[in-house]
Order: structure tokens, then sequence, then C-alpha cells
């Protein structure tokens, strides 16, 4: 049920507005694991009674698609396809919730658009996007947009966060199943201890700083790097300065399909290397 999903009051509050008509096409945009595939699933329970009693996840009414390549490809839109075509086994409507749309390519979105204009009467479709730039304007314009914005008072839903894992978060109630095991104040003081040493650090050691936290998530990794950088950079640290850039570089990158972890092992290595240079040339 919505009263479940954690803040976005007033998207809540419309949504809840549009349940006895509720439009073809809903559009959540918003950050990774902001709380939008999780509204999703509330408001179809909503729209049930709680019927579904958040078992909407396995539905036979219900699909849920998110790609596992950075590409959102023509084989999902097939699935899409071959599901609406059948009938409701137990709801009067079917529902196809689809994450991460802005990784469609020109024929994946095109044929997205098709069944759009195709489907019956009783198929609802919810597509969740990081951002409305990689979405095509037919989609956009067919569709209901609801902007999902980061929370303000994760401390509210969560009050024993750690100031680490509060920034971590930034605001994506979401992320918290991913850091929940991990212990994010011991990896953030070896990252922090990682940048202010790398002048003594050698390049056998940058390699085994990778493979021992290779099970880390690299974005979350990636992430606790530009927080150290930053809280260093204030410490007047100005070789920090060069893991800032070089993060948030990697930052923009990561929808690319690359091969991650070697891609942040070879920026460490190539950081430690620019700063070697740094010192020769003073």
């Amino acid at each position: 049920m919505l009263k479940d999903v954690f803040g976005h009051d007033n998207i809540k509050k419309d949504l809840l507005s549009r349940i006895n008509k509720l439009p073809k096409i809903l559009l959540f945009i918003g950050p990774d694991n902001v709380g939008k595939e999780y509204t999703a699933l509330n408001l179809i329970d909503e729209i049930h009674n709680g019927y579904l009693n958040k078992g909407s996840r396995e539905h036979p009414d219900v699909l849920i698609l998110k790609p596992e390549t950075k590409v959102f490809k023509l084989s999902l839109i097939k699935e899409v396809q071959d599901f609406i075509t059948e009938s409701p086994f137990e709801l009067n409507s079917r529902y196809v919730v689809l994450n991460d749309i802005h990784l469609m390519n020109k024929e994946s979105a095109n044929s997205c658009l098709k069944i759009f204009e195709d489907t019956p009467k009783n198929v609802n479709f919810i597509l969740l996007a990081e951002n409305t730039s990689g979405v095509m304007d037919t989609i956009l314009s067919r569709s209901i947009i609801f902007n999902f914005y980061p929370l303000n008072n994760l401390s509210e839903y969560y009050p024993n966060l750690t100031v680490i894992q509060n920034a971590v978060m930034n605001g994506c109630i979401g992320e918290y199943e991913n850091i929940k095991d991990i212990d994010l104040d011991k990896l953030y003081n070896n990252i922090f201890n990682f940048i202010s040493k790398i002048k003594d650090i050698s390049y056998s050691n940058i390699i085994d700083f990778c493979i021992e936290n290779k099970e880390v998530n690299i974005n979350l990794t990636n992430n606790l790097f530009i927080i150290a950088s930053k809280e260093l950079i204030l410490k007047k640290d100005d070789i920090a300065l060069t893991f800032l850039n070089s993060c948030k570089e990697f930052k923009s990158k990561t929808a690319l399909n690359i091969n991650l972890f070697n891609h942040f092992k070879f920026m460490l290595i190539n950081n430690k290397f620019i700063l070697e240079n740094k010192r020769l040339e003073k």
C-alpha cells in the first residue's frame, strides 16, 4: 500500500487521486534506489485494496523487467509483448514495470512505443528512469511524469545511520539494502588513509587494495572516494583533488558497457603515476 512508502508524500497523494482512472503510462523519474520501483509495486497493491500484500513482485499479473546490461535490449520488449497478449490470471488488469528505460536504444524504444499504441485496455505501464534525457520524446509525451527526489530526512526512517551511511545513501532510501551488511565506516577509513598516504603507497599496494575490496560494489567504492576526497580537500590536502576529479569522471562513465573493476583499478594506478610525476617535477 502507498502508506508503506517512505516520503514522497506529494507523489503518493497524486497517485491516490488517479487510482480510479489510472493513466495508461506512468513515468517515474529519479536516481537509482530513490524508491521508484517500491512505489510502483505499492501503487499496484493499492489499486487492488492490499490484495497483493507486498507480493506483487512475484504476481502472475505483474511483469517487472530490468536490463542486465547497459542497454535495454529488444529481447526484453519481446517479453512485454508476450505478457500483454495473455489475459489476467487473478486481477482484472495486468501491469508492466520497466526499469531503466533511459537505457533503451532507438530500436527498443520504437518497439516499446508500438506496444503502447496497441496494448489492451486492461494493461498499464509504469516506466522507471534515472533521467528524461535518455527517454524518447514520443514516450515522454504519452506519459504522466512523476519526479522522485532524494529524501532530506533519512534519519527519520533509519535513526541509527552513521554519518558515512547517511552520506552514501544521499537521500535514496532503497540504498540501505545495499549497505546494511557492509562495515562502511571501516571501508571509508581505509579509503581516507589510502588517499592521504598515496605518496608512500606502492603500485602493488594499490592492486592489493582493489583485490581486497573487489566484492564491494564499484559505484559504492567510488562514492566513498569522492566523499573522502572532499573531506581531505577541506583539510587543505591538494593531492585529494586528483582523486576527486578522476572519481567524478569515473562516475559519469559507469553507464558505459565497460569492465568497471579494471577501469577503477587503472584509474587509481594512474592517479599514483600523475602524483609521482608532479612530485618529481618540483
